[in-house]
């Protein structure tokens, strides 16, 4: 997934960082409380990054760290891009996948696709729940990435 956003990055003309690099003069701006981290109150203004918020942040702490920013600047971008033909038998099939596994028949998860992204969404009962989604999902044809916007119960 990580190699996709920073192609989409450079497609976009978005900055790209790397582990090294420090925030952007953007990032330290709108960390107002200036922990180095954005929080949604700090991102809020920004639609379409507030709505990816959940999905970029990759270790679900409830702040986005500045790569994490990078990524939900991405998948903000990349969300005004036309949806595909093939987005829609993707999603039933995922769904399908996801319905054939026990562990998470009762779950009820959203299933999105966009461009090939898909992007699951709901209430997991734990992280063994949310990795089987993200492994059943992976696996399904068609499918380029798979994002995480579930929350545990």
């Amino acid at each position: 997934m990580r190699v996709l956003l920073l192609l989409a990055a450079a497609a976009l003309g978005l900055p790209e960082a790397n582990a090294q690099s420090q925030p952007s003069a953007w990032f330290r701006k709108l960390d107002r409380n200036r922990d180095g981290y954005l929080q949604r109150g700090e991102i809020a203004q920004m639609r379409g990054v507030a709505r990816a918020f959940d999905e970029a942040d990759a270790d679900h702490d409830g702040k986005l760290t500045p790569q994490e920013f990078i990524d939900a600047e991405v998948i903000a971008h990349s969300a005004k891009l036309p949806a595909l033909p093939q987005d829609k038998p993707i999603t039933e099939k995922v769904r399908r996948e996801l319905a054939r596994e026990p562990e998470l028949k009762e779950v009820g998860l959203g299933v999105r696709t966009h461009r090939g992204r898909v992007t699951l969404s709901g209430k997991v009962r734990d992280e063994s729940q949310r990795e089987l989604a993200i492994k059943t999902a992976s696996a399904v044809e068609g499918v380029s990435a798979v994002g995480d916007a579930m929350t545990l119960r």
